[in-house]
């Protein structure tokens, strides 16, 4: 369903060694604080891939075609990639491997996608413990969503609860209409790049899911 570690990456002839669920299982939800603490579930959808730090830094929500997302808190849109690689006739590619995760026309394998920074006072409680944890207090949540079919924001737009991010899709590494949502978090206020050196967290820490 998702782009990311699709394959590990060892030795050089090893690149597309495809690795299994049994071999990186899920790891287990972790109890969290009361539901009111953490943001509504973005969409009504079952969890289809849930995550692991390892195979999996995120979670895909199985959405049907179109079906709007929207940001959970105020923020900044700190990346908005439209896949020009992309088309109605052939919105996605399976399997991939690192020539696509390193081509921003298939939108490094996310095809249409968004990246919002969070600042810490707008974090639920779970979050911040988190980074409080990690010695990150006072620091950011950067929170992507890939796979759009549309992108309704822009780069450096500022966004509140309930804005519209975008419609749900099939685009990039995917192998059918879903949202993949990672979040990660850090004491550097990223403008563009470098996110994925942020440290990766639950989504579960993020939305009652």
């Amino acid at each position: 369903w998702i782009r990311s570690d699709l394959v590990r990456l060892s030795e050089a002839c090893k690149q597309f060694t495809y690795i299994t669920d049994a071999d990186y299982p899920d790891e287990p939800v972790t109890p969290t604080p009361p539901t009111t603490t953490r943001f509504p579930r973005p969409a009504t959808a079952p969890i289809s891939n849930g995550y692991s730090s390892t195979r999996h830094p995120g979670i895909d929500l199985a959405t049907a075609m179109g079906t709007p997302i929207a940001a959970s808190a105020q923020g900044t849109i700190i990346r908005a990639i439209r896949c020009t690689a992309c088309t109605d006739a052939k919105p996605n590619r399976f399997p991939c491997g690192p020539t696509t995760y390193n081509d921003e026309k298939w939108g490094f394998g996310y095809g249409n996608f968004v990246i919002v920074r969070h600042d810490y006072a707008v974090l639920p409680a779970p979050v911040r413990e988190a980074m409080d944890d990690a010695n990150l207090t006072g620091g950011f949540a950067y929170v992507l969503y890939a796979h759009f079919q549309e992108l309704r924001v822009d780069l450096g737009d500022i966004v509140q609860a309930g804005t519209l991010l975008g419609l749900t899709g099939n685009h990039g590494c995917s192998t059918g209409p879903h949202i993949h949502i990672e979040i990660r978090i850090g004491n550097v206020e990223i403008v563009d790049g470098q996110w994925l050196a942020q440290k990766s967290i639950n989504p579960n820490l993020f939305y009652v899911l």
